[in-house]
């Protein structure tokens, strides 16, 4: 018998970005009345995944007001008797940066790939000054998460603040396991960090007990969830990403998000069981990607179901884009 985990994925609210907050309340509605359309489909949700970039600048008062945000997009979630629970990890955005010209800062960002003595000691020492220093960034993301009341499951915590591992338990045989890895430590700067950012094993490690091969084995598929998509990782941290993070067939699927444009991809190398990652749009945020070369940023979020069955299973997806509508406003609608 087929059993389905049905889940939202979102990512890059960016609650409190100032000169575009008074727009949000709009698209709020908006994004409800998609929910309760898709809800024709889908019998009730599981799981809402959300990666990173809850807030705009980590601020206490900012994730006070997403718990508001939240208890109401649970209430429409929440509308047939089934009350998801929440997923998330930090993006760039929900850590309070540290000055630029701070030491720390410039040790990080400037010497990190530089310096294997210094890499070596932060990932194996509990106590190393730089990982104290990380830890204080997201000290109020952290605080949220220990007293929201938007339900979650129970979670293991890891090296690194926002590091986290659970299993969600569906019935008939179903548990999926969830792991959710911090890539936005360090990025403490407002400068270009394509291909600069850097993820470690001991971050899964420390989620599993030591052996992340026995613990994803005793459930019946996994799934991993960070903020930035590999692109973003430096050379180094990507090979060492695709060897001992996310080997082929290691998780069903990586969602993500940071880039602010939905993308759905799967590689599968020399016969390999693929590698599939799933790239959210932004849910709400400046109209364009400031970067080298600007551009416009999507709008929307992305529901879907995984159904298993005896011997193999299934990917549903509902893509949403919000698109721009003859009377000015925006439309969500099948992307």
């Amino acid at each position: 018998m087929a059993e389905s985990v049905n889940w939202l994925h979102v990512s890059d609210l960016h609650l409190g970005i100032d000169c575009h907050s008074w727009l949000w309340p709009r698209v709020k509605h908006d994004f409800f009345r998609d929910l309760e359309r898709l809800g024709q489909e889908v019998e009730s949700w599981d799981l809402v995944f959300f990666t990173g970039d809850l807030t705009q600048k980590g601020a206490p008062a900012e994730f006070a007001a997403l718990d508001s945000e939240l208890n109401e997009l649970w209430e429409v979630l929440s509308s047939k008797g089934c009350i998801p629970q929440l997923c998330v990890v930090p993006g760039n955005h929900d850590l309070i940066r540290p000055p630029s010209e701070a030491a720390v800062t410039k040790t990080l960002t400037r010497l990190w790939w530089n310096d294997d003595e210094m890499r070596r000691s932060f990932w194996t020492a509990a106590d190393n000054e730089y990982r104290t220093a990380v830890s204080s960034y997201f000290a109020a993301y952290e605080d949220w998460c220990s007293r929201t009341r938007i339900p979650m499951l129970p979670r293991t915590s890891g090296l690194l603040p926002g590091d986290f591992s659970t299993t969600f338990d569906k019935g008939g045989g179903v548990t999926l396991g969830i792991i959710g890895l911090n890539t936005a430590w360090l990025q403490l700067t407002d400068d270009e960090c394509k291909g600069k950012l850097d993820l470690h094993t001991s971050q899964l490690s420390a989620l599993c007990t030591g052996d992340p091969v026995r613990w994803i084995a005793k459930r019946k598929a996994t799934i991993l969830l960070t903020h930035h998509p590999p692109g973003w990782l430096a050379p180094e941290a990507l090979r060492h990403f695709r060897q001992e993070i996310y080997p082929p067939g290691r998780f069903l699927v990586h969602l993500c998000g940071h880039q602010h444009e939905p993308e759905a991809f799967e590689i599968s190398e020399a016969g390999a069981p693929p590698r599939r990652f799933r790239q959210a749009p932004s849910l709400f945020g400046l109209g364009q990607w400031r970067g080298p070369e600007p551009t416009e940023r999507t709008h929307g979020y992305t529901a879907g179901s995984f159904v298993f069955e005896p011997g193999g299973g299934l990917e549903k997806v509902w893509p949403r884009a919000a698109l721009k509508a003859r009377h000015g406003g925006l439309n969500l609608c099948p992307d």
